[in-house]
């Protein structure tokens, strides 16, 4: 739909999909709609689906809470002036 829409898919785009999908994960697995137990759930979580792929949480040790949600992003590379994919990598926030 993206690319019908505008002729291009920046992958920031997507990244606000994420955070309704994330809250989704911790409230389906609190099972509560009560906010309270959903931030307690989702910073229990030990990994997320994303639309890159499975991310997982982190910042506990740098911020003193588990609420940074840490996504897969591509690497990508240029060799001899071609866009090369070399994998996906996810960040450590501890």
């Amino acid at each position: 739909m993206c690319i019908e829409k505008y002729k291009e898919c920046n992958f920031d785009y997507l990244r606000q999909w994420d955070s309704f999908w994330w809250l989704m994960q911790a409230i389906e697995k609190a099972q509560s709609l009560d906010t309270t137990v959903v931030a307690k759930t989702w910073e229990k979580m030990d990994h997320l689906e994303a639309t890159t792929g499975v991310g997982k949480m982190g910042g506990q040790q740098s911020y003193g809470i588990n609420h940074i949600g840490v996504l897969p992003f591509a690497v990508t590379r240029l060799n001899k002036g071609e866009m090369e994919h070399i994998g996906w990598f996810v960040p450590n926030i501890p």
